[in-house]
């Protein structure tokens, strides 16, 4: 009896041990320390010691929890799910930490957590990108220490000080990798418009000419505008982040509304520039609007700059219609003629501002027309920004629905053509869209929006259905040269957004573009998509996941073993899709397996001599709508695949290329074809031979 509660304690104090386990405590500078060394030869891979390690860290908040519901009041940073700024008060250096907490949502006490409270957390260490992070475990009571809301005064610096030798953002020493998350401050400096991360982001340099990127994710700042060129900043605070990106690879992101003290120099502020016509017809003449306000003074003058085609720029005074709102008016030109404007105004201290600053691919522009408005029209941008001359008015613009959401998973994804080209096709945004199908004949109204660097039609009030079933614009041939890893709005591969277009005889030069092969983890990163080339040898980007198709990379692992795993080297005849552009990327989207077209994979190369030329019995068989084929050449050589109808018709050509001697496994994918009876012919110098399968959909 006695052994038995002998026993009994020893469980019950095993037990609550395992429910106590405590965790090494470290600073954190230990989980963020990078040897100096490292920091001068290694641009971008700064794994901490202690990745995937749990661990208690303490420190003092400096950026509190974000929460949608706090966007609208500001004061918070941008992040996918509840996450905060923790800094060591006494070791700065390698001293800050995002941390995160995925319950977040669900916790009201770390909801109410504030800048200047102290806490000690429990969590994981992860790198993600170029961005070391905590994991936070669970957030209760007893991880804090003080709840004092005194922000911690930030840490003085030079912008050189995140360089090793002041060249800015073209240096490869990032010695600033030092002041991860850490909070901030650079003293006299002064906006330049040399760099932009998009809307509410924009550069700054120092006295030494060293640049770095004020950042858009501060919610207050992202808010109030970019400031003019010129403009001087006596003081900025805000939170050291990185990007994997070498044009903008440290960046500061101000919070609070005192993190920016702007000095003498205020140059006129432009803004809400509007023209009174969506349409402007043959000869209507055009109002345009702009507010023109200075902090500092008086505004001086403000002018109109026009310029109709190629023609010679045209120079108009504006007039001041309210306190802060001035016009002036266009003429009225012939039918198809490029109207572009800008304005630039001048101060009572003769401070200067140009609106938009680049007046040479930037500037606002409308075509003159004698029709109803077309999607090109509503899509297409000559000077190579991607932004719509008819962003914020009301459009009806007809065409063919070429994807729905039914074959492309995006948020809803429904996009419009009316024909084939550049810039035909369009995004329809709403709820309004979801039920068309692909082959609609459709009607819509909607307002012209540029949401995530895509021209989409939103809040479509209406949409009449002319007929369905109808055959859809054929895939538009482009190069993936054509596309490649331009940025936003850079021509030709912004003409093609939201086009249904194809790629011919390509190639899979990565099965991963973001990662290795395999799985989404915690140390790698798989989105599912792939990178794959032409003739020109230029890889681009697709995306698979996001399709309705059989396809994948192996971004799941319950993916590892199924048919359709796209590997490197795998061929194509034709890869169809919608193009998109998201996250700095233009790629292109595959709908169904009918966008896969004569997709042929070397499954296996098997390690032994083949002997002798053979061609096996397709499996399965009968098949929908993929197949295995294995053959044996006993020496290398040209071989061709090859299928046919009962015709005698061919309908696909599977292998047309050299291949070395062995038994080889190819994937067929008769997607494109319908049910019936097949032919497969093999030749391979003077060896044919031909087998019958059958395809039942």
């Amino acid at each position: 009896m006695k052994k038995s509660i002998l026993l009994l304690l020893v469980m019950l104090l095993f037990a609550a041990n395992v429910f106590a386990q405590t965790y090494p405590e470290v600073p954190i500078s230990k989980i963020q320390h990078i040897s100096n060394d490292s920091l001068l030869t290694s641009p971008y891979d700064y794994p901490s010691a202690i990745d995937g390690d749990t661990v208690t860290i303490t420190g003092i908040v400096t950026a509190a929890p974000y929460f949608y519901s706090k966007v609208d009041s500001g004061e918070t940073l941008i992040a996918g799910y509840p996450a905060f700024f923790l800094q060591d008060p006494d070791d700065p250096e390698f001293g800050g930490m995002l941390c995160r907490y995925e319950d977040g949502d669900n916790n009201a006490l770390f909801a109410l957590m504030d800048t200047g409270w102290t806490v000690k957390v429990t969590g994981v260490v992860l790198e993600y990108y170029t961005t070391t992070e905590f994991d936070l475990i669970s957030f209760g009571a007893s991880n804090i220490v003080n709840d004092e809301t005194v922000r911690p005064e930030p840490v003085e610096l030079n912008i050189d000080d995140l360089f090793a030798d002041g060249s800015g953002l073209t240096q490869a020493n990032y010695l600033g990798e030092k002041w991860e998350h850490v909070y901030v401050e650079f003293n006299n400096v002064t906006v330049t418009n040399s760099v932009s991360l998009g809307d509410g982001s924009y550069g700054i340099i120092d006295d030494n000419g060293t640049t770095m990127l004020v950042s858009n994710r501060g919610t207050y700042w992202r808010n109030q505008g970019i400031p003019q060129p010129g403009t001087t900043i006596e003081s900025i605070k805000g939170f050291i982040q990185t990007r994997n990106n070498a044009s903008t690879w440290f960046m500061i992101d101000p919070v609070y509304p005192n993190d920016i003290v702007f000095g003498s120099v205020l140059p006129p502020d432009i803004n809400n520039v509007k023209r009174d016509l969506a349409t402007v017809g043959y000869g209507n003449s055009v109002v345009i609007t702009a507010d023109v306000t200075d902090e500092d003074g008086l505004i001086s003058s403000a002018q109109l700059v026009y310029q109709a085609n190629d023609g010679e720029p045209q120079t108009v005074s504006m007039s001041q219609v309210t306190t802060t709102q001035y016009s002036a008016t266009i003429p009225g030109f012939s039918d198809s003629t490029l109207v572009s404007y800008y304005i630039k105004a001048l101060d009572s201290d003769n401070n200067k501002t140009v609106f938009p600053q680049d007046t040479v691919n930037g500037k606002y522009f409308y075509f003159v027309l004698n029709r109803p408005i077309t999607i090109q029209d509503v899509q297409k941008n000559p000077f190579g920004t991607g932004f719509s001359s008819y962003d914020g008015f009301s459009v009806t613009v007809s065409g063919i629905i070429t994807s729905d959401t039914s074959t492309v998973s995006l948020s809803a994804q429904v996009n419009l053509q009316n024909g084939t080209g550049p810039w035909s096709g369009i995004w329809l945004f709403s709820d309004n869209v979801l039920g068309l199908k692909e082959g609609d004949s459709v009607s819509v109204t909607g307002t012209v929006d540029e949401d995530y660097d895509v021209t989409r039609i939103e809040e479509i009030t209406s949409v009449t259905v002319i007929s369905s079933n109808n055959d859809l614009p054929e895939p538009y041939l482009i190069s993936t040269e054509d596309v490649g890893t331009l940025g936003n709005g850079v021509l030709p591969a912004e003409s093609y957004e939201s086009v249904l277009v194809k790629y011919e005889n390509v190639t899979v030069s990565d099965d991963n573009a973001d990662g290795d092969t395999g799985p989404y983890t915690d140390d790698n990163n798989n989105y599912g998509e792939i990178l794959v080339y032409d003739a020109s040898n230029v890889s681009t980007r697709v995306e698979i996941e996001q399709g309705n198709n059989d396809y994948h990379n192996f971004w799941d692992e319950s993916q590892e073993g199924t048919p359709l795993q796209i590997k490197v080297d795998d061929t194509l005849e034709e890869l169809i899709g919608i193009m998109y552009y998201s996250f700095y990327y233009y790629k292109l989207v595959p709908r169904t397996n009918a966008d896969f077209v004569g997709y042929v994979t070397d499954v296996e190369d098997e390690p032994v001599v083949a002997n002798e030329f053979s061609l096996s019995q397709n499996y399965p068989n009968p098949f929908n709508p993929t197949t295995t084929i294995e053959f044996s050449i006993p020496t290398a050589g040209q071989v061709s695949l090859k299928v046919y109808n009962i015709l005698g018709q061919q309908v696909m050509d599977v292998v047309n290329q050299e291949m070395t001697q062995g038994i080889h496994r190819v994937t067929l994918d008769a997607s494109k074809l319908s049910s019936g009876v097949y032919f497969y012919r093999l030749k391979s110098g003077n060896f044919v031979s031909t087998q019958k399968m059958l395809l039942l959909k």
